[in-house]
C-alpha cells in the first residue's frame, strides 16, 4: 500500500493540527498471502475533545477503526491486531502502550478490542512510539513481515 499524509488545517494558538491520510492499494497480490495489520489507537486525554459533529475524537477514531476492521476481515488472509497508547505511570517507556489483541481474523474479537479502548481510562500525554514499538513486536512469526501492513496510527 502507498500512504500519503497531508496537513489539512492547523491552529498555532491551540497547538492543533489536522492531518489527512490517503491509502492506495498498489499490491493487490499481497492479499492472497497471509497479511497482518495493527490498529494503533491513541487513548490519551486529548482524545476527549470533540470533533465538528459533537462526538469525541476517540469515538470517531474507534468507530472508523471498527468499520475498517469489518471490511478488511472479509478477506480470509487478513488478521488484525489492536494496540492502544498514552502515557501511564512509567512515562516514556514501552509500558505506555497496551496490547489489546494479537493479530486475529475473528471479527468479534477485533471489534470488541477496539470498543474496549473507547471505554478505558485515558492517559495524560501521547506516546506514539510506545504504541508503534509494541505493535511491531507482536507481528506473528508465521506472517512474513514483508507482507505485513504497517498503517499510521489512528490519532487526531
Amino acid at each position: 500500500a502507498k500512504f500519503e499524509k497531508k496537513i489539512l488545517d492547523y491552529d498555532l494558538e491551540k497547538k492543533e493540527l489536522t492531518i489527512g491520510l490517503s491509502v492506495k492499494n498498489i499490491l493487490e497480490p499481497i492479499l492472497n498471502k497471509p497479511s497482518e495489520i495493527f490498529l494503533v489507537i491513541d487513548n490519551s486525554s486529548s482524545m476527549e475533545e470533540h470533533v465538528s459533529n459533537g462526538i469525541s475524537r476517540l469515538k470517531a477514531v474507534t468507530d472508523s477503526a471498527s468499520t475498517l476492521a469489518n471490511e478488511l476481515l472479509k478477506i480470509e488472509t487478513v488478521k488484525i491486531g489492536v494496540v492502544s497508547f498514552s502515557t501511564g505511570n512509567n512515562e516514556g517507556t514501552i509500558t505506555d502502550a497496551t496490547l489489546i489483541t494479537t493479530p486475529t481474523n475473528v471479527k468479534d474479537t477485533v471489534v470488541s478490542s477496539i470498543s474496549s479502548i473507547a471505554n478505558s481510562s485515558l492517559g495524560v500525554r501521547t506516546n506514539i512510539d510506545a504504541g508503534l514499538t509494541l505493535a511491531n513486536q507482536n507481528f506473528s512469526s508465521d506472517c512474513d513481515k514483508i507482507n505485513s501492513f504497517r498503517l499510521p496510527t489512528f490519532s487526531q
